[in-house]
């Protein structure tokens, strides 16, 4: 068995891959599996499960004026060659693609092949690119029914955003010796995804000497964004008795991660489609802050439909301020009764199998 993976490289479609990739390996020890992208730094993540990783030059699809836009369009015909040549040698049996500008040119190369395509939607406002790569494939797989409505009904299937089960299933035996926690004051854990958050990082530091009062805080900020978070946290807790309560990470390994959803007892975190399906699975109250200027909205609708089910409280817009976030946590945290019935519905919502069900279509696709 031999399959290909694409998408993007931020960590909301390589993840997922690898939650995939996980269960493929799981049905058949000897399969092979090869990702294209377009970002150098997956090759060390996909590297850690034993998949080999190669990068491509792929031009973005800017629907706005970009000076790049010469740069982008230079890009294409070197990378339909690299493409090309990769997919020509692994010959796959399926191609699995997350979307993503990246993964255009795999999956045309792959349909030219005649190789056929599974993609995955992972938002409730489908992207761009796959609007158009539902063209290419076979089956088109979306987390949110609310987005089915995009593509063919003949080749849609509705099964949730493939998690890494591993976060809530081997979970350290020690979660707060793993992230240096060992106080008893109630667990705020804070996600701003694979890149950070800007806006959510603002938002904290302001109320972050009130907060430690009376929460211990996961911080999660993003790698680009750690050491100027780090000089304002100094600056903000310098004189505090207790800064101890602050955690500031960059980013959180599985292990650190597995133990922050564990310990929280609310999650504040952007809507993207992973961090939503990852939260529920954790059957925690959350807050979402959705980025503004996602495309096409998405976040926001993401946040509404998670809303609605009655598992978050959303906080949208340019101008909010850190006391309203304060407001908001202590508001949830202070009424267990409605902390519980957040956490069920979270735990209503999520799609823990997602990942396996993604495997056997795509098993499925090779006979």
């Amino acid at each position: 068995m031999r399959i290909l993976l694409t998408g993007g490289g931020s960590g909301g479609h390589v993840f997922p891959l690898i939650a995939v990739a996980r269960k493929l390996i799981q049905r058949d020890e000897a399969a092979e599996l090869l990702f294209i992208g377009p970002d150098k730094s997956s090759k060390e993540t996909f590297g850690k499960e034993g998949i080999n990783a190669v990068s491509i030059l792929s031009g973005k699809f800017r629907r706005y004026f970009s000076p790049f836009f010469i740069v982008d369009v230079l890009k294409l015909p070197i990378g339909f060659l690299q493409a090309y040549w990769h997919i020509f040698w692994f010959m796959p049996d399926v191609v699995f693609s997350k979307g993503g500008y990246g993964s255009v040119l795999p999956v045309v190369i792959a349909w030219l092949f005649r190789i056929p395509v599974i993609i995955h939607e992972s938002d409730s406002v489908p992207g761009f690119t796959n609007k158009i790569l539902a063209g290419f494939s076979r089956h088109v797989i979306v987390s949110f029914p609310e987005s089915a409505k995009f593509f063919p009904e003949n080749k849609t299937v509705v099964t949730g955003n493939p998690i890494r089960e591993e976060l809530f299933t081997k979970v350290p035996k020690d979660p707060g010796y793993v992230l240096g926690i060992s106080s008893e004051n109630p667990k705020v854990l804070i996600l701003g995804g694979s890149q950070g958050a800007k806006q959510i990082n603002e938002l904290l530091m302001p109320a972050l000497p009130d907060f430690i009062k009376k929460y211990e805080i996961i911080h999660q900020c993003g790698e680009k964004n750690f050491t100027n978070m780090q000089k304002i946290a100094f600056l903000e807790l310098e004189s505090s008795e207790e800064k101890k309560m602050y955690h500031l990470y960059p980013f959180l390994s599985q292990d650190q991660l597995a133990s922050a959803y564990a310990l929280a007892d609310i999650i504040v975190s952007r809507a993207g489609s992973g961090a939503i399906f990852e939260i529920a699975a954790s059957g925690k109250p959350s807050i979402l802050i959705p980025y503004m200027a996602a495309a096409g909205g998405h976040q926001m609708k993401n946040a509404q439909i998670y809303k609605d089910a009655g598992a978050a409280r959303v906080l949208r817009g340019r101008n909010i301020m850190p006391h309203m976030l304060e407001s908001l946590i202590d508001s949830i945290l202070g009424n267990k009764e409605k902390a519980a019935e957040m956490s069920s519905a979270a735990r209503n919502f999520s799609k823990p199998d997602a990942a396996g069900k993604i495997a056997e279509e795509i098993v499925r696709l090779m006979y």
